[in-house]
């Protein structure tokens, strides 16, 4: 192959510092405006963008010239910066991320959750982030270093 191709869906989270409810409805638009302008700028496509008072979600085609930390790293410091803006205090976010890959045949779920993270809070009806794994994530054959078989 002459080319690389990469067609990887990540659902994305982070939080803001200390779990601080600071991203209010009000400020959902620009935040929105702002990761989906830095993916886009990053090759990624964006799919889904949901927040709600304390994290964000985020779901997108990563890039072929984008690694996972670059991309965090970008959408993180963007978002903190327009949501300051937009915000009356400051937007400050957790130093990690968590990062899952989704299955093509998933995506339009994992979407609509993504999406209504807000309205999901509101009512009770979230999942833990380590709820949306796959139930089959027991250690495998393959779950240790290629050297070790």
């Amino acid at each position: 192959m002459n080319q690389s191709t990469i067609k990887v869906a990540v659902h994305g989270v982070w939080a803001t510092r200390g779990r601080c409810s600071v991203i209010r409805p009000t400020i959902d638009r620009a935040l929105r405006a702002c990761v989906v302008a830095r993916l886009r700028r990053m090759n990624c496509g964006p799919l889904a963008f949901g927040a709600a008072g304390d994290h964000v979600h985020v779901l997108f085609w990563l890039g072929g010239a984008a690694s996972l930390s670059s991309v965090f790293r970008a959408i993180k410091s963007d978002s903190a910066r327009v949501g300051s803006l937009a915000s009356d205090a400051p937007i400050l976010w957790q130093a990690g991320y968590a990062a899952f890959a989704v299955e093509q045949r998933s995506i339009d779920a994992i979407a609509d959750y993504v999406e209504n993270q807000r309205e999901r809070h509101r009512v009770g009806t979230h999942v833990s982030e380590l709820e949306l794994l796959p139930a089959e994530t027991s250690p495998s054959s393959r779950a240790s270093p290629l050297e070790d078989r």
